[in-house]
Parts: structure tokens; C-alpha cells; sequence
């Protein structure tokens, strides 16, 4: 399957980073309560997804995660404190050592990761492959079954 490059539009990001901001900067219900999930639309594409992934990693105590098959596929975004080490869902040894084989990687070559990531795992690649420049697509048979991977390019 030939990679096609996923871009998002100015406009798009603008209206993204709007409604993320908006719902940063929202009033909370009370001291110490988290705010009510952001549930992006469905009919976002996956760069898309993939664009407010990439915003939510930069701010303390945001996690977002896509959920949902297929044309329900959605981003939510929520307050989450994580434990000693853990970012975004994903341990700091898990995080180093993925950090690590993008460091490694060389252009032209195919970089593939397991499915055993899991979702958290699987967005801290793409966001990390996003960083570095790098081209990164989820990939298998079955729409995000037990052979779901990410390929870097």
C-alpha cells in the first residue's frame, strides 16, 4: 500500500487549536474536579486526529486518546493525573526505549512498531515520528484490531 502524506490545513489547525483552548480556559465545576471530557467529532480524518494528539502532549495534565472503529472514530480529550513516570498513558521506560529506535532510524528505510503498544503507545510514536519530521501511518488488515501497527517511513 503506497503512503500518502496526511496534511491539515491552516484553517483546520486554527479551528482545532481554538476549541482545545476553549475548553482549557473553560471555567472547572469546583476546586479539584476535572472538566467533562472534549469529544472531537467523528468526522475528523485521522491527521487530523493526529494534529490534536500532537497539542495535547505539550500541556501538563491533558491526555487525549482516540477511540471508537472505523467512521466513529473519535479524539477525547480530558484532565488526567498520571502516575510517578507515566505520560500520557506510557511508562518512562517504554517511552525511552521507543524514543530511542526514532533516534536510531535512518530515511528510506521502514521502521515497524508492534501492536502490543496499545493505543497510548501507538500516539506517543506519532507524535514523536511528527517531531522528528518523520512520516508515521497506522497500519493492518483488521481497522485497528490485534495486528494494528504503526509503520514509520
Amino acid at each position: 500500500m503506497p503512503y500518502v502524506e496526511e496534511v491539515v490545513p491552516a484553517a483546520a489547525q486554527a479551528s482545532l487549536k481554538s476549541q482545545l483552548d476553549a475548553w482549557i480556559t473553560a471555567p472547572k465545576p469546583g476546586p479539584n474536579l476535572k472538566s467533562p471530557p472534549l469529544l472531537f467529532p467523528p468526522s475528523l480524518d485521522a491527521a487530523s486526529r493526529k494534529f490534536v494528539h500532537s497539542l495535547c502532549e505539550s500541556i501538563t495534565s491533558v491526555r487525549s486518546e482516540s477511540e471508537g472503529k472505523g467512521p466513529e472514530r473519535r479524539v477525547k480529550v480530558y484532565d488526567e493525573e498520571e502516575a510517578p513516570g507515566v505520560i500520557a498513558g506510557v511508562p518512562s521506560d517504554v517511552r525511552a526505549s521507543l524514543t530511542a529506535l526514532l533516534d536510531g532510524f535512518t530515511q528510506g528505510e521502514e521502521l515497524h512498531f508492534s501492536p502490543a503498544l496499545g493505543p497510548a503507545g501507538r500516539e506517543y510514536v506519532h507524535k514523536e515520528a511528527l517531531k522528528r519530521g518523520l512520516r508515521s501511518k497506522s497500519e493492518g488488515v483488521t481497522d485497528h484490531g490485534e495486528d494494528w501497527h504503526i509503520v514509520v517511513r
